[in-house]
């Protein structure tokens, strides 16, 4: 009986350990996302127009690099994707690819240039392959909507690190999301 009673005692004890090294395992799985607030600065921004799947933009980043290159122009890559690839069907995505550029720049056909104008944005920096950081943005949004904010216009992704020389796993970009105070 004593015997039983130990080996009862022994295979909670270990149960028990098990669920809390495993709950630390889960814990430890998904590193915490910091979401910050931030107004950022007014952007002239130089940019081609794409519609298409969001996963085919390589040769329109080699467009937007090549024309800034060959203008003297140099500065982080960005994009605007206005649409939702669970909702929208992917040769209706649009999205802007681009950089920004001095004020008295005036761009050549195909290239256009806008402002950005300066808001309040919820952002995060991700880590990781483009594709990837996009699993992401359900975190930043349910994040502004806990903290009494409305999402008021199209993600912006701004490319920090990346690209030839760097490897996917070390590529860094900021993702912003506009908001304003919720209603």
């Amino acid at each position: 009986m004593r015997i039983q009673k130990m080996s009862l005692f022994f295979l909670s004890f270990f149960f028990v350990l098990l669920i809390t090294c495993a709950e630390k395992e889960e814990k430890k799985a998904e590193p915490q996302l910091e979401i910050k607030v931030k107004t950022t600065e007014k952007v002239r921004f130089l940019y081609l127009e794409n519609m298409g799947s969001y996963a085919q933009l390589g040769p329109v980043f080699g467009q937007v690099m090549q024309y800034s290159m060959g203008k003297g122009i140099s500065g982080m890559l960005m994009g605007i994707f206005y649409d939702d690839p669970a909702s929208v069907p992917e040769e209706s995505l649009r999205c802007e690819i681009g950089i920004p550029v001095p004020e008295d720049f005036e761009p050549d056909s195909p290239f256009k240039v806008k402002e950005i104008p300066s808001q309040q944005v919820a952002y995060a920096v991700l880590k990781g392959p483009y594709d990837q950081i996009a699993q992401e943005y359900g975190k930043i949004m349910a994040w502004a909507e806990e903290q009494g904010y409305v999402i008021v216009g199209p993600v912006v992704e701004v490319y920090l690190k990346g690209g030839e020389g760097v490897p996917e796993s070390e590529y860094l970009t900021e993702v912003r999301f506009p908001i304003a105070e919720g209603y």
